[in-house]
């Protein structure tokens, strides 16, 4: 019979679970703060205020200020990622010919929809982490790059199954991804906005209209 000492627990949370419950509140501050005032008013010592800690409980979970906005970038930037396959993998595995433009439109929606639901994310991954510093811009062109090639993959995926043209998506899904980030930062910054399902459908239009036409 295997034995493991008791943990050590405090108002009945061990002490992983109050590390974890601390750097919740630390991230939850950090969003409120990025996503509504911005980057400049994100300081350690208010995010601390706002997420009732001090100081030193931020640096027992982040090196610097700015860990706390690349990781809050990173989150919804896997939660998209995830998303995103998960539509098109099924779609592709569901169904024996799918229309490439209704798909289009579905992973647009998709990706934009957990990107925008709260307008906090929205500010924080198309307006507060642009051009913050040298570092933090490499980490999100590093990002973008990333879904730039995933999107390629699964271009060439469809492209493998006869949906559309075979050709070298490269190029196309870097203009592509920039595209849809310039095009929803207006959205952002608009007002009033304009409907987001107009966003959509343009996009859904300039990708298809482009994957669908053979290279010349």
């Amino acid at each position: 019979m295997n034995w493991e000492p008791p943990q050590n627990r405090y108002g009945g949370k061990s002490a992983a679970e109050r590390r974890a419950l601390r750097r919740e509140k630390l991230l939850a501050a950090g969003l409120e703060l990025h996503g509504t005032e911005g980057y400049a008013a994100a300081s350690i010592e208010r995010i601390c205020e706002l997420a009732g800690l001090s100081t030193r409980q931020f640096y027992e979970e982040f090196d610097h200020r700015d860990q706390v906005l690349i990781d809050l970038y990173d989150e919804v930037n896997d939660r998209t990622t995830a998303a995103v396959t998960e539509v098109v993998t099924r779609a592709l595995e569901e169904q024996p010919r799918i229309d490439i433009r209704e798909l289009i439109r579905r992973t647009l929606e998709t990706y934009i929809k957990i990107t925008t639901d709260d307008p906090r994310w929205a500010q924080l991954v198309y307006a507060t982490i642009v051009g913050v510093n040298p570092q933090i811009e490499q980490h999100r062109q590093e990002h973008l790059n990333a879904i730039a090639t995933r999107l390629c993959e699964l271009a060439d995926d469809c492209a493998d199954r006869g949906y559309i043209p075979r050709q070298d998506f490269g190029l196309t899904m870097r203009a592509f991804t920039g595209a849809v980030h310039g095009l929803v930062h207006d959205w952002c910054q608009s007002d009033p906005r304009p409907p987001l399902e107009d966003v959509t459908e343009t996009l859904t239009h300039m990708l298809f209209s482009t994957v669908s036409t053979a290279p010349v």
